[in-house]
């Protein structure tokens, strides 16, 4: 996948969930054509306790995103 692509991806999603911002994604091949980006990162609650955060961006072989799940 194109470095420029997935930067471009990469500030939407920064843009919709700002707790992964400056996360680099792993890129992996998704069903034949797209790609899967995964963004991982760790934040730490008020009282100490840390909050694993993940993206998981599906995206087309063209670029397009086709579907974004968040877990927490």
């Amino acid at each position: 996948m194109d470095i420029q692509l997935v930067n471009d991806i990469c500030q939407q999603v920064y843009r919709a969930h700002p707790e992964v911002k400056g996360v680099k994604p792993k890129v992996q091949p998704y069903n034949g054509s797209g790609n899967l980006l995964i963004f991982q990162a760790k934040a730490k609650t008020e009282d100490g306790h840390a909050i694993s955060h993940t993206i998981r961006v599906v995206v087309s072989a063209e670029g397009k995103i086709k579907k974004i799940s968040a877990s927490k």
